[in-house]
């Protein structure tokens, strides 16, 4: 995330086409959005479930923002979950929790397909301080994997700890033979109820471990690769900060030619310090632990200021190496945002600039500020990006929205990356992209746009998830939204992974507006016909429906994402021997006194057969 840098008088000059309207609501906004961002962005987890989770905070901070009573997307149409159908769930795995209990606190930033059938699902378990908070400022936490079968059931899961450390941005990994693999970072831990005081204060530990860990079906590591990186221990005092060095992976990717490129940051305290400077190292090895290439870049910045080389951005394989999307300068800087290209040896070979807020077209107001930015290389050679943009529009004020990009960035342009196509969606109630991958590929090229919609200034609004099927142009196939169950529910999405069958896998969380305490981590497993209508998803070759066990016993079991529905059954002379309506995605008919023999069963939907298939009780 950006930090931002508040002054007493925000003029043209540090936000660009910024309008001096509004400015004490938009100075209170911002702020709310630094405290948010400053709890969450040290915890590395999620800012707005941070913001949820601060809820007592957020209270005494709420303006009362009228914007209008409708919220509008950009091409006018009223955004509201009514108006649009709701995605059929194949099945979900959660995750419940109270904040206020002492139960051990996981949060989940993105699942993984193996070509096993299993799900992989990275994350991490929060630790409670010492002072038995479980969301504060230095949270220690570990790193946290949880595997799913193919139909969404726990097969197991696992927490990785090292006395004496803290994790720092787990990555699960496949290589090409389909193995488990988890990058993970171990850091010094402190006594997170005085920032300035180490846990392992006699002596402190003068070292990070950069660790790479193959992994059995049951999670536990079959085979272990660490690397002691020596890092700075500053101890002095200034603005009470924690002065534990650290390092922080922020990218890690698989290349075509099988190897793991990543990254890391290595940092020495929260505040500059002269012998606590900052620095970003890019690495490739093989998954037998042998480092192949490193080079390391050192920044003119450190710590809280966040101006370094590297932002938290993240990589990509390029024809001729690598390309990093990334951030220095300061925030309000028109050319602050850089893309770096890297040959396979990472050496730089060019930088030019990337989104120029003065170049953008067709944008309303003024932007100045961008974050939780992914990048995702596209099989055409250009970037897919998703990010959250401010925006501050006359009449309206500031506000957030999401905006998918897909950047040229093996054109010629000498300075600037062209942006090839964008799509931006916003209700103005402050809308976000999501925080670990916005965007997934299916194998037919098309896009799957997974974003939040009507989220709030800090995370306060019954919000709902939305997913848009694309074209590679960018058109939309199917847009569907999607909630947790209940009310009054908060929800968020985080990732959205495509699955071989057509599906996609979305990482989300959330609570119930009406019991704040309850916090919700989700893995929704949505399926090929959720996008598609009856004769699209049958000119596909997909199936609406399935009856199963089949042949089977005393119970037909239907599974459909098919809602408003009813299943009938009928014997082979055309007598009905069941009906029932749809009301789960699984359906279970009583078969208990039905003769043996084979069965034809529909579910219909409108007056329409949308699926059938023959059933044989044994």
């Amino acid at each position: 995330m950006i930090w931002f840098i508040l002054v007493d008088d925000i003029s043209l000059d540090m936000c660009g086409k910024m309008i001096v309207i509004l400015q004490q609501v938009l100075k209170q906004i911002i702020m709310r959005k630094i405290i948010t961002l400053l709890f969450c962005n040290l915890l590395l987890g999620r800012p707005y479930h941070c913001g949820v989770a601060m809820k007592k905070l957020n209270l005494l901070l709420s303006l009362a923002l009228l914007f209008g009573a409708k919220a509008f997307a950009q091409d006018g149409k009223e955004y509201r979950p009514s108006d649009l159908p709701r995605a059929p769930q194949q099945w979900a795995y959660t995750y419940e929790y109270d904040e206020d209990s002492d139960s051990v606190v996981k949060q989940y930033m993105e699942a993984h397909e193996f070509p096993d059938g299993r799900i992989l699902v990275r994350g991490i378990s929060i630790k409670r301080n010492d002072c038995g908070q479980v969301f504060a400022l230095r949270n220690a936490y570990d790193a946290h994997i949880l595997a799913l079968d193919s139909d969404g059931t726990e097969l197991c899961q696992a927490t990785y700890h090292k006395d004496g450390y803290t994790s720092r941005n787990p990555y699960v990994l496949k290589n090409r033979q389909g193995e488990a693999f988890l990058l993970n970072a171990f850091n010094p831990d402190h006594d997170t109820c005085s920032p300035n005081y180490y846990r392992n204060f006699s002596p402190p530990i003068d070292h990070s471990i950069l660790g790479l860990y193959k992994l059995n079906d049951d999670l536990s590591i079959a085979e272990s690769y660490e690397w002691n990186i020596p890092i700075d221990t500053v101890e002095y005092d200034t603005l009470n900060a924690p002065c534990c060095g650290h390092i922080a992976p922020f990218s890690a990717i698989v290349d075509s030619e099988g190897y793991l490129v990543g990254a890391y940051t290595k940092a020495g305290s929260k505040v500059p310090h002269p012998a606590a400077k900052d620095s970003t190292i890019f690495f490739k090895m093989d998954f037998e632990g042998n480092v192949l290439k490193r080079a390391g870049y050192e920044s003119t910045y450190s710590g809280s200021d966040l101006r370094a080389f590297y932002r938290y951005y993240h990589l990509v394989e390029a024809d001729s190496g690598y390309i990093h999307y990334g951030l220095e300068g300061t925030v309000v800087n028109q050319e602050d945002r850089n893309v770096v290209y890297f040959d396979r040896d990472f050496n730089v070979v060019r930088t030019r600039r990337y989104l120029q807020a003065a170049g953008l077209p067709n944008i309303q107001g003024g932007r100045w500020y961008f974050g939780d930015v992914n990048v995702v290389r596209s099989p055409h050679g250009t970037t897919y990006m998703t990010c959250e943009a401010d925006e501050v529009e006359v009449g309206v004020g500031n506000y957030y929205v999401s905006v998918l990009y897909e950047f040229d960035d093996n054109s010629d342009s000498p300075a600037v990356v062209p942006i090839k196509r964008y799509a931006e969606r916003k209700t103005k109630h402050f809308d976000m992209a999501t925080l670990s991958k916005g965007v997934a590929i299916a194998n037919d090229h098309s896009l799957f746009y997974v974003y939040s919609l009507n989220v709030g200034p800090a995370g306060n609004r019954d919000s709902w998830i939305m997913i848009d099927h694309l074209t590679p142009e960018f058109e939309v196939m199917d847009e569907v939204y999607y909630d947790l169950p209940g009310d009054r529910m908060h929800s968020e999405a985080c990732s959205i992974t495509a699955t071989e069958d057509g599906g996609v896998l979305v990482e989300l969380y959330g609570y119930d507006m009406n019991m704040p305490n309850i916090m919700y981590e989700s893995v929704v497993k949505f399926p090929a016909e959720a996008f598609l209508g009856v004769d699209e998803t049958h000119a596909n070759g997909l199936k609406l429906a399935i009856a199963y066990p089949n042949p089977g016993g005393s119970e037909m079991h239907i599974r459909t994402a098919v809602e408003n529905a009813a299943v009938e059954v009928y014997d082979m002379n055309g007598r009905l021997v069941a009906q029932q309506p749809v009301t789960e995605t699984e359906t279970v008919l009583d078969a208990t006194d039905w003769a043996a023999g084979t069965y034809i069963w529909k579910v219909i939907s409108a007056g329409k057969d949308v699926e059938s298939g023959k059933w044989v009780k044994e």
